[in-house]
């Protein structure tokens, strides 16, 4: 296949040629530009705010007290219709300041998107050598075709205006520090109008203590093997 296509001059009826290869390597440079822009951000309003991972300080939290702490903390969850379901008290291994800036700005979005007039259901539980926390509503839901770009930065929802001024940046900056707990995050939605869940699975304390030992022995190995 040709590598050119043709444009036509708006003076004549002929085609000015034009190199479609160099165009797509244009727009992978500047995809690549705007990538490290926006981590580059994300990185720096993590640390201004104390989460990122060379401040993480992790210790033992059982969560129903965390997600406690959260909601007396805050008076509007405290006035809110929230109901939760403690099926474990198993301990995780966290920094209490950053997940508890997650589970602000997922209870925030429940609340938000379904203006209070029904509960958000907040659930603990053991599932898959993990500590699974679920935030479900009964809100406006997300569209199918938004689902992969809710984590993205300043990206809000077709709907979101309505409900909130916010700038699009709560869910990426609590993925952020998801992930640097070796934790993981998703949202399900069966669609405009069924109301969203989001789901974050934390290794259980034992668990992750078993990796950083790992991790520490594998270091120490390497080391003696350098000498």
């Amino acid at each position: 296949m040709d590598k050119y296509f043709g444009q036509r001059r708006q003076s004549d009826d002929s085609y000015k040629r034009v190199d479609y290869n160099y165009i797509s390597s244009q727009q992978a440079s500047l995809s690549t530009g705007c990538d490290a822009f926006f981590t580059n951000y994300i990185n720096a309003l993590l640390q201004d705010g104390g989460l990122s991972l060379n401040q993480m300080e992790r210790q033992s939290v059982a969560l129903p007290s965390l997600i406690d702490e959260v909601i007396k903390g805050d008076s509007c969850f405290a006035e809110s219709n929230l109901k939760i379901r403690n099926l474990t008290n198993d301990e995780i291994l966290v920094d209490k300041k950053q997940i508890r800036f997650v589970i602000t700005k997922v209870l925030e979005n429940a609340l938000l998107y379904s203006e209070g007039e029904h509960p958000a259901i907040i659930q603990i539980e053991n599932a898959n050598q993990a500590i699974l926390l679920s935030i479900k509503d009964e809100g406006i839901g997300i569209d199918p075709f938004e689902k992969g770009k809710v984590f993205q930065p300043f990206y809000r929802g077709i709907n979101s205006a309505k409900f909130s001024s916010g700038i699009g940046l709560g869910l990426t900056l609590s993925r952020e520090i998801i992930n640097h707990h070796d934790a993981e995050i998703r949202i399900e939605s069966a669609g405009i109008g069924f109301g969203t869940a989001v789901y974050i699975s934390f290794p259980h304390e034992d668990i992750h203590l078993s990796y950083a030992k790992q991790a520490k022995k594998s270091d120490s190995e390497f080391k003696t093997l350098a000498y």
